[in-house]
């Protein structure tokens, strides 16, 4: 008998545990659950962060959203932007501080931060038209890299200098979002070499440590926001130097540590645009250094969960959860396999369905369309309103099942080309 009624307490204690698991894990789904509703309905409370190219002015537009940014704090590269707005171009990589309204379309901005990639020498020019070498780095282009100062990468020579916007890929590559060309040499005393990255093999004997491509010695550097860290392999930095590279070797002046979240924990909501740097599985995965995890319920556009690999172009909105982790509600894949480019001239504009026409094919326009005017790159809107028949465009985009092309990027030529 006693023994029966041992084997009972048993029982009834294994079945309380296993309850108490049941509701525990019950909750925690819900919680997940509750995150991804909050963010597809739009009713995000406090403040979010948008990470995107800009794609066009009148306010700023970054990943399909229109910022108000009346109010906004404007900052490039941490120092104050002199002339706000207008020191902004179509196609600079921007982090957006503010909210995003219930339908998700509209917001207002409390800053607006720029940081470039890289600015510095050309160290090994283009043989491809796709892709070159700045500071020792890796830098790709796409159909939606925007070009100031030229047309084409084979038309830049080792040394000249370049600006380049854009995200961080595994291994240390580059995808470009905008590049723009300086002057044609460094200039000791004028000119300044700035990139950002992970070290790799470093050296504290010797103070030195790779960055891509590049030996940096930073022995004589000023080390910045290195409070309670130590420098290390992998940390995610920013290196200045006010010398030129010589044999693949740069002297740093600084070397400022860089947080990549962003403070993201700090954050209810995110909308960002960038590439997986970083791939474990599906629930585990970095998107410009921000871990996110995915959940049955999340939706995907343009692909399916198989298509998280390293280096895909994603774009993701979601909840961010209080470990800093985001919750992806819904992931777009940036890049299809069939990106389809034409140039003609415009037949017709339709403003109320966001169209224009040339020669056989009807172009479709939305928010996130790049939009360019090669006439004039300041930071004005640049929308359907200003095209008007016998204009000549360039245009980057899908096929929709109609037959129509959804415009990614659409380009208004030079005066020259008419």
């Amino acid at each position: 008998m006693k023994k029966y009624l041992n084997k009972q307490i048993i029982l009834v204690a294994t079945a309380l545990q296993f309850i108490v698991l049941l509701l525990t894990t019950l909750l925690l789904l819900s919680a997940c659950n509750n995150a991804s509703v909050t963010v597809a309905n739009g009713g995000v409370t406090g403040t979010g962060i948008t990470m995107g190219r800009i794609t066009n002015f009148g306010s700023v537009f970054v990943n399909g959203v229109r910022f108000d940014v009346d109010t906004a704090e404007f900052l490039r590269n941490d120092q104050p932007a002199t002339q706000g707005q207008a020191d902004f171009s179509v196609g600079e990589f921007v982090v957006i501080k503010g909210s995003i309204g219930a339908d998700s379309s509209e917001g207002v901005a409390i800053q607006v931060a720029y940081s470039d990639a890289l600015n510095g020498e050309i160290t090994r020019a283009s043989t491809d038209g796709q892709s070159l070498e700045v500071l020792g780095q890796l830098v790709h282009t796409d159909a939606l890299t925007v070009f100031h100062g030229f047309t084409d990468l084979t038309e830049l020579d080792a040394g000249n200098l370049l600006e380049v916007s854009g995200v961080l890929g595994t291994n240390g590559h580059i995808v470009a979002t905008l590049i723009k060309k300086g002057a044609l040499q460094f200039d000791s005393g004028v000119s300044r070499n700035r990139l950002r990255g992970r070290i790799a093999n470093i050296d504290t004997d010797q103070q030195q440590f790779e960055l891509g491509g590049l030996l940096i010695d930073y022995a004589s550097a000023d080390l910045l926001n290195y409070e309670g860290h130590e420098i290390h392999n992998d940390q995610y930095i920013e290196v200045a130097s006010d010398t030129a590279v010589t044999n693949y070797q740069l002297t740093a002046s600084t070397v400022k540590f860089i947080n990549e979240t962003h403070d993201l924990s700090d954050h209810h909501s995110a909308n960002i645009e960038g590439l997986v740097n970083q791939f474990t599985s599906i629930s585990n995965f970095q998107v410009n250094g921000l871990l996110v995890t995915t959940t049955p319920t999340t939706r995907y556009q343009n692909g399916n969960v198989n298509r998280i690999t390293e280096n895909a172009y994603l774009r993701l909105t979601g909840a961010i959860h209080e470990s800093g982790v985001l919750v992806a509600d819904r992931i777009t894949f940036q890049s299809p396999q069939s990106v389809i480019e034409q140039e003609g001239v415009v037949l017709s504009v339709d403003l109320e369905n966001s169209e224009v026409r040339i020669s056989n094919r009807t172009i479709v326009v939305n928010t996130s369309t790049l939009m360019i005017d090669e006439n004039n790159h300041s930071a004005l809107p640049f929308t359907l309103a200003d095209l008007q028949a016998g204009d000549r465009i360039k245009v980057s985009g899908i096929a929709l099942n109609d037959g129509k092309l959804l415009a990614y990027r659409l380009e208004k030529k030079a005066l020259h080309h008419n």
